[in-house]
């Protein structure tokens, strides 16, 4: 099985954001969100986002707001997927974990949902599973978990489309030749997260006090500003020796670097 991200073609370890809880319940923040992959004609998360234009906007380039980048990914075959399909799956996030998305990701590389199954069999749920998770989605939780990823383009051709609004939009995706792995960080990035880690591990500590009552999410961006005044320059001379974007990194950092503390 095969499933498509949308909005990035590249797949960095240095960029990927643990999952951590929010203030929606049915869905955590971070993690690398994926739709199936149905072929060159289709992709399910643009047909959502066709009449959402707030969401589309994420996406859309200046130099070419007609072409969004995108990655095709493959799970290794012995990922640990937890496939939430039915009400009896369903009561392990709830009842086992009580939707704490951080300790589903100790024991689980991705999360499955079947958008279909899922509001039948969960009503109770099914108006905020229809709205946070909108389409069937496959969540990675590991970025190890990940066999291979192909680069693709995904051009749209919308119609009667203007960037207040969108009626409709068709899209197609076009794989790139080439087949990637996503390789473990690098030295420099683990040790500017051990730095991190070590400077503000009293910090963290009092945040977790101070906020307690707040998603953690909601204290990664505060914590986020602290790191970027302390580490900032640091952050910046990293990324430009590697060609890699400052901003993802920083948010890589910042939950992992929460995460590590707990």
């Amino acid at each position: 099985m095969e499933y498509v991200s949308v909005g990035t073609d590249c797949i960095l370890d240095e960029y990927f954001i643990p999952a951590v809880n929010s203030d929606k319940k049915i869905k955590p923040s971070g993690g690398l969100w994926c739709s199936l992959y149905r072929g060159e004609y289709y992709n399910e998360w643009l047909d959502f986002i066709s009449n959402k234009p707030i969401y589309l906007r994420r996406y859309l380039r200046k130099e070419n707001p007609y072409e969004l980048s995108g990655a095709i990914i493959t799970p290794k075959e012995n990922a640990k997927i937890l496939t939430l399909d039915s009400a009896e799956s369903f009561s392990i996030l709830e009842n086992l974990y009580n939707f704490d998305y951080e300790k589903v990701a100790d024991d689980f590389d991705a999360i499955y949902y079947d958008l279909f199954q899922l509001t039948g069999a969960i009503p109770r749920y099914s108006d905020d599973i229809r709205r946070f998770i909108s389409v069937t989605t496959f969540l990675v939780l590991n970025p190890s978990s990940i066999k291979e990823y192909k680069k693709a383009k995904i051009n749209i051709r919308p119609m009667d489309y203007e960037y207040e609004w969108c009626e409709d939009i068709e899209g197609t995706t076009t794989i790139l030749p080439g087949t990637y792995e996503v390789e473990p960080a690098s030295e420099e990035y683990t040790a500017i997260l051990n730095e991190i880690c070590l400077h503000f591990s009293d910090e963290i500590a009092r945040l977790k006090i101070e906020y307690s009552n707040l998603p953690t999410y909601r204290i990664v961006e505060i914590f986020r500003k602290k790191i970027e005044e302390t580490f900032g320059n640091e952050i910046i001379s990293y990324c430009k020796s590697k060609k890699y974007d400052s901003d993802r990194v920083l948010a890589s950092l910042t939950v992992r670097s929460y995460k590590r503390a707990k």
